[in-house]
């Protein structure tokens, strides 16, 4: 009996030997498989095979290697795949160019089988000539608008001869840049290139002008054996050409859609007529108090790179008809929400608007003010842009609400028992003196088409010279053509240098940690200029002082000097 039961639990234990499952218990597996054997080996030449093999220290799992796996140059084939323990096998159905070097990199496609832990820096390099070529490039890819290095992007070289490739071929050469930004492309055919960079979002090795960011450098790179330090900025860009798509009527409304953003237009015509640019490409017309149907006009039209499109045509009319868009606004000041005497308010209405003022208010925190201020508007030729500044003085405003209020306890001492003054009296002590809102009412903004808007509010707070401070100082190590800007970390405040040259100097700055930015100003124009692709001309350069700025209330940062 007792020979009966051994051999019952010794068949049990047999059997469950049969499954392979990983192990539980003991200590992490921690390690990552490494590849032992390959063939071809590492570095060969002259290899013309269709078949690769690997074996690694480890059982593997590669079903996540078609996807992961980057082949350098580019080659357009996906191989048949099959992994078993420690081993895989690629299969490719079309054989490689010759006399030409190869990467094939497996990124974190390989995998072992009990933690998933990936193999690192397993890659290939073979070639079918009779050299492996050794040249290569390095760098870093950023974004300098947000002052940051950009992970992800493809890095891509294409020949020389293939003016904008990266919007219709697949690349010779690539790489992707790591979390730092930077990238390094290896194994390069001495040669004559362009370079290009962008954020390949939807993966398929071509730039999609309308939606990536993408970057490129205007000269060729002559590579013979290496190139390093290089930095690509990423900017979004439409290199179409700029041209009149369509033109449509639409009731009392006539549109011209053009193909990329528009920055300004010039309209020429016989008398006058209404329009608006509407969401960057959309011109509209608006019949307004014209009498005819149809009004003859000359369209400028420029892109943000001074493109110029010129269109005659024959603005028409129809009968009235449902309104094609509401009334919308947009209102940006020279303070986000702190006042300091002088406000400056820029309106930018989406139609034409049919009253050349506009009534509006102040109020101190709830109360009405009706003391002294001074404002001045003006607007563009087609009235949709309205320039406002206002005059607010501080002491007139605590003037006015002390008033208020010493009349308020004044009123509340002869009437103590009436609740109403006492009530006023409170009221009036708990008033806000550097609170402030500016008000257009309700209907008051009206358009060519007779629909309005509703209530626009800006509140603002007086904060007194004590709340700002001020940095100055000097760059050293760069030409006179600089423009120097103050721009928080968050990049939604930005203060402009006054004078284009070396000292900067920024007063009445908010609290806060800044960047130093500093644009090499080539063309002299007290801005930055993105360059154009489609004219090979690359972007003004934007360097950042490496450190923060922190502004602290009422207090001075002066001759900072930056060595560049």
């Amino acid at each position: 009996m007792l020979k009966l039961i051994y051999s019952f639990y010794f068949i049990i234990i047999i059997s469950s030997c049969a499954k392979i499952s990983p192990l539980e218990g003991g200590y992490k597996d921690t390690l990552s498989p490494i590849l032992i054997y390959s063939n071809p080996k590492n570095h060969s030449i002259n290899f013309k095979e269709k078949v690769f093999s690997f074996e690694f220290d480890e059982i593997i799992d590669a079903s996540g290697l078609s996807q992961k796996l980057i082949i350098s140059p580019y080659f357009n084939n996906t191989p048949e795949l099959k992994f078993k323990k420690n081993n895989l096998l690629l299969t490719f159905d079309s054989s490689f160019k010759e006399n030409t070097t190869y990467i094939l990199n497996f990124a974190d496609g390989v995998k072992d089988i009990t933690e998933g832990n990936p193999a690192k820096n397993t890659k290939l390099v073979f070639s079918t000539g009779n050299k492996i070529d050794s040249s290569f490039i390095s760098g870093f890819v950023l974004d300098p608008l947000k002052n940051k290095f950009v992970e992800g992007a493809l890095v891509v070289l294409y020949n020389k001869k293939d003016s904008l490739g990266l919007f219709n071929k697949k690349p010779l050469y690539f790489s992707f840049s790591n979390k730092d930004g930077g990238f390094l492309i290896e194994n390069i055919k001495s040669g004559e290139y362009k370079m290009y960079s962008f954020v390949d979002e939807n993966q398929s090795f071509i730039a999609e002008s309308k939606n990536e960011a993408f970057g490129y450098l205007p000269n060729n790179l002559k590579l013979d054996s290496f190139i390093s330090n290089i930095n690509i900025s990423l900017f979004k860009e439409n290199p179409q050409k700029l041209k009149l798509d369509r033109k449509r009527e639409r009731g009392l409304v006539y549109e011209l859609t053009y193909s990329k953003y528009i920055k300004k237009v010039n309209v020429y015509t016989k008398g006058f007529i209404n329009y608006s640019l509407n969401d960057n490409n959309l011109l509209r017309f608006y019949k307004g108090k014209l009498k005819q149907d149809s009004v003859f006009v000359i369209v400028e039209a420029f892109d943000s790179l001074q493109e110029k499109t010129t269109d005659s045509l024959f603005v028409s009319f129809g009968k009235e008809s449902k309104r094609v868009s509401k009334l919308s606004h947009q209102l940006k000041t020279n303070y986000r929400n702190d006042l300091d005497d002088t406000l400056l308010l820029n309106f930018s209405f989406s139609k034409p608007i049919n009253n050349k003022l506009f009534s509006f208010s102040f109020y101190v925190d709830t109360v009405f003010y009706t003391g002294p201020y001074y404002s001045k508007s003006v607007w563009n030729k087609n009235k949709t842009k309205n320039k406002t500044k206002l005059y607010l003085n501080q002491k007139a405003v605590a003037l006015f609400v002390d008033s208020l209020k010493n009349k308020a306890i004044a009123d509340s001492l002869i009437y103590e028992k009436d609740s109403i003054y006492t009530f006023f009296k409170n009221y009036y002590k708990k008033l806000k003196k550097d609170r402030v809102f500016f008000v257009v009412p309700k209907g008051s903004v009206v358009s060519v088409e007779k629909d309005t808007l509703n209530k626009i509010e800006k509140n603002f707070l007086f904060r007194g010279k004590d709340f700002y401070g001020s940095v100055s100082g000097s760059i050293s190590g760069l030409g006179t053509k600089v423009l120097v800007q103050l721009v928080s970390e968050n990049f939604s405040r930005i203060y402009k240098n006054k004078k284009l040259n070396n000292n900067f100097y920024f007063n009445k700055v908010e609290p806060g940690k800044y960047y130093i930015k500093i644009i090499i100003d080539n063309n002299e124009n007290n801005k930055w200029d993105y360059g154009s692709i489609l004219k090979n001309i690359g972007s003004e350069e934007i360097i950042y002082y490496k450190e923060k700025i922190e502004v602290r209330p009422n207090w001075i940062i002066e001759d900072l000097i930056i060595n560049l």
